[in-house]
């Protein structure tokens, strides 16, 4: 029997020094890939759910305004606040018999002010006709100070918007368009409102656009790229002229 000399006799083979197999690298690669699916999955699709859940929820708050404002014949309120991350919609109501605020879309803090008609004198019953007499002359009586209230109904509380922002508010049938601060969109007795559209964007940049139809308070997406002042309609919904937004 003949032995082959080892051609490398000092060196001691070690199972242990081998390297990884095609196998492995492959199995790796795979989990590698598996994991940036998933953040990716994170950052991109996850923020594109919660905004179409939350404009789904937007949507909803608005159709049921427009017909809770109906059938209770109150005029309504949704405060939208296009400064806040994750905004909530707060509903409010003039109770029956109040004194209707003015109805400008802009809240701003002297609000309240606007309503209280401070100069004008009080009803007085034992004088119905006027502080002075059949002559007088002077302003109307201040009528009984009414305003927004909340509603007590546990089903009318504030709608919270997770993953969202109001970017901007246009009401093009009225010419006024706002993208700060807090606008509050009406609606009448009758169930409308003066006809908006509502931008909303995500923390990934995604954007969506609603149309608030003003005779139905119906709510319908959008291209997000269209002109607003193109999206004025009237009760039967044909296209209508528009003023110059200010």
């Amino acid at each position: 029997m003949k032995y082959f000399p080892c051609k490398y006799p000092d060196r001691e083979i070690n199972k242990g020094e081998e390297g990884f197999t095609l196998i492995e690298i492959l199995i790796v690669i795979v989990i590698m890939g598996l994991i940036i699916g998933s953040i990716a999955f994170y950052f991109k699709v996850i923020p594109k759910m919660r905004m179409k859940e939350s404009s789904r929820k937007f949507a909803n708050a608005i159709r049921f305004t427009s017909n809770h404002a109906r059938t209770t014949r109150l005029f309504h309120r949704l405060i939208l606040d296009l400064d806040a991350e994750n905004p909530s919609l707060e509903l409010e109501i003039v109770p029956s018999g109040e004194t209707v605020p003015d109805l400008d879309p802009e809240i701003t803090e002297d609000e309240e002010d606007s309503i209280t008609f401070e100069e004008w004198p009080e009803f007085d019953p034992a004088s119905p006709i006027g502080p002075t007499g059949t002559d007088d002359n002077s302003k109307p009586f201040r009528p009984r100070l009414g305003g927004w209230k909340k509603p007590d109904k546990s089903f009318m509380k504030p709608v919270k918007l997770e993953g969202i922002h109001i970017r901007r508010v246009s009401f093009p049938c009225i010419g006024k368009e706002y993208d700060s601060g807090k606008v509050a969109y009406y609606f009448f007795p009758n169930g409308q409102n003066f006809g908006g559209v509502i931008e909303l964007t995500s923390a990934s940049g995604a954007r969506m656009k609603m149309l608030v139809h003003a005779a139905t308070g119906l709510v319908q997406f959008v291209d997000a790229d269209s002109d607003n002042r193109n999206l004025c309609f009237d009760d039967d919904g044909n296209n209508v002229e528009k003023l110059d937004n200010n």
